[in-house]
């Protein structure tokens, strides 16, 4: 699922448009955007299976703010929160039935106007008209303003066969900025056309949902304001209040979260990450990528029982710190100027590109999830030793039942590592290997495992683990910063922009001309891990490379070859 930072990248674009952002003026009051909806049926995935992606609402018919769509019948809609007389239920049915076949699609109604856009955690919400259209972006979903005559262009084209059943558009070579000879593909599910500018949601998995809601009158930009009459009604009924602008709603969520696990009959064992991450109805806006960062800053390892960390008042608090803390961090890193955070917008001119300075920021701003190492400044780890928590990271060190580690001394001297020494002299930080740590989703041997990553170090004994947890763990052997051919994380690395990313494999220019064009347009080629078949594909394209190579250039390369290897 994408992350926090995404959701917010993407209402921040779609509230305020590319051409308000890079205009000129100084003031940039962003104005209404009118347009039309426009629904691509052929991209989006079955809408007749079992993972139907555009579900319509049906409300009670006592409802008095919903009503049903014109010639519509459905069982009532289980996604959303049921108004009735004023009172708040949860439906038990299942708004994800075939839909009949005289449904009116979204497409028939026509429907044009306003567009007044709102999100919470991992929902977005887009209000036009007397419709809300709630997005959930899935996997791999992500929304951006392109110019209304490009994207006529690549849907004037019927979408291309991808895979067994999807279909996407090619996108023309002249806005594609992707290797030469390599064509790109994109797959739009929904856009909102306006005049100039035009907002399209992409999903290369095509598993984001569009649920549709049909209001008895306008929705005004007062209505997708906390507080409203319609705002506890609006959202999924899997998803809790916002961490950020309903804090008081999130903090009373996450005390009854916390009185119903020290109720329960028989102690949660669940690792407190996978409670974390699965709990939108309480940790609205909380994935892996965050989760892991956030128990990070709370100094808690992801294999902590859920039960002890509700249970141990010192975890608590450290805890219910960071669950806000972390969260108001990357909302602040989002809505910052540009100027501070080198994140610019994904919307523009030619954005089917890969921004590799933009991507490096974002990325910076990740500290354990996927990453080799973690620095930590004196600072810092001062500030941990004073706590009496410095042996967290000690691989020689027990977990206790309190929480607190205590260092074994029964283990050997393998287990002594450098940095618990603390900061070299006249150094400014501690670096620390990350660990990758293997958690079971079930009880089974066969349930699917995750991964945690975190630079604690700690030994937790099997008995404060329970089943859940593999207990394998082991160090990262890459950065996710220097993988860039590959779907990573933020809003710069979606698939349409990886693979218009130039990687060394795809270097076919020889001369520096063509090399410095490539660098220019491409933002220079990647460091990749090349292990296996990727290393022979190498080894195979670089024999090609050498046979257009003149006697000198072949000489002069293995003249620069010879100085690596000496180095």
């Amino acid at each position: 699922m994408p992350e926090f930072g995404v959701y917010e990248q993407t209402y921040k674009e779609l509230k305020k448009p590319y051409h308000v952002h890079a205009s000129r003026s100084k003031n940039k009051v962003p104005m209404p955007m009118i347009g039309r909806v426009i629904i691509h049926v052929k991209t989006l995935a079955n809408r007749l299976g079992k993972r139907k992606k555009l579900t319509l609402h049906t409300p009670s018919p006592k409802d008095p703010i919903f009503q049903s769509f014109p010639d519509y019948e459905n069982e009532i809609c289980g996604s959303c929160v049921k108004v009735v007389s004023g009172e708040i239920s949860k439906s038990k049915t299942s708004a994800a039935l075939p839909l009949p076949s005289e449904v009116i699609t979204i497409n028939k109604l026509q429907i044009t106007g306003s567009m007044f856009p709102q999100r919470r955690g991992k929902e977005i919400i887009m209000g036009i008209d007397r419709y809300l259209f709630r997005f959930g972006l899935g996997v791999e979903g992500h929304g951006l303003w392109i110019l209304t005559s490009v994207y006529k262009e690549i849907t004037k084209v019927k979408p291309e066969p991808r895979g067994e059943k999807g279909f996407m558009y090619r996108i023309p070579q002249e806005h594609w900025s992707g290797p030469k000879g390599t064509p790109g593909f994109v797959r739009i599910l929904f856009a909102f056309m306006c005049e100039e500018w035009t907002w399209v949601f992409i999903d290369h998995n095509a598993m984001m949902t569009i649920h549709v809601l049909c209001l008895r009158q306008p929705v005004t930009h007062e209505d997708l304001v906390p507080g409203s009459l319609i705002w506890p009604y609006i959202w999924g009924v899997n998803h809790g209040p916002s961490l950020i602008f309903e804090t008081h709603l999130a903090v009373s969520g996450l005390h009854q979260w916390r009185q119903s696990v020290l109720q329960k009959r028989v102690r949660d064992q669940k690792p407190i990450f996978l409670s974390v991450k699965g709990n939108q109805l309480v940790f609205n806006g909380y994935g892996a990528q965050e989760t892991s960062d956030m128990l990070f800053e709370a100094l808690i390892l992801p294999n902590t029982s859920t039960y002890d960390v509700c249970k141990l008042d010192a975890l608590w608090a450290r805890f219910e710190a960071a669950v806000f803390n972390y969260q108001q961090q990357c909302y602040s890193l989002i809505h910052a100027p540009q100027e501070d955070t080198k994140l610019s917008y994904i919307s523009g001119l030619k954005p089917f590109r890969f921004n590799y300075e933009a991507h490096k920021h974002y990325i910076s701003s990740i500290t354990t999830y996927r990453k080799m190492e973690i620095r930590i400044t004196s600072a810092r780890w001062s500030e941990i030793k004073n706590l009496g928590l410095i042996n967290l990271f000690n691989p020689r060190a027990r977990m206790q039942p309190n929480g607190i580690p205590i260092v074994d001394e029964s283990l050997g001297p393998e287990f002594t590592v450098e940095y618990m020494k603390g900061p070299r002299r006249n150094a400014q930080t501690v670096q620390i290997p990350m660990r990758r740590i293997q958690l079971r989703t079930g009880p089974k041997a066969s349930d699917k495992s995750v991964f945690a990553y975190t630079p604690l170090a700690c030994i937790f004994d099997h008995k404060l683990l329970g089943w859940w947890a593999t207990n394998g763990v082991s160090f990262m052997p890459y950065d996710v910063s220097n993988i860039h051919n590959a779907t990573t994380l933020g809003p710069y690395s979606f698939r349409v922009f990886v693979s218009a990313n130039h990687t060394s494999l795809t270097l076919k220019g020889t001369t520096e001309k063509d090399r410095a064009m490539n660098k220019k347009a491409y933002h220079g080629p990647i460091r990749i891990e090349q292990v296996g078949r990727a290393r022979r594909r190498a080894r195979k394209t670089m024999a090609e490379i050498k046979k257009t190579m003149t006697k000198a250039e072949r000489e002069e390369a293995a003249k620069q070859a010879g100085k690596r290897k000496r180095l």
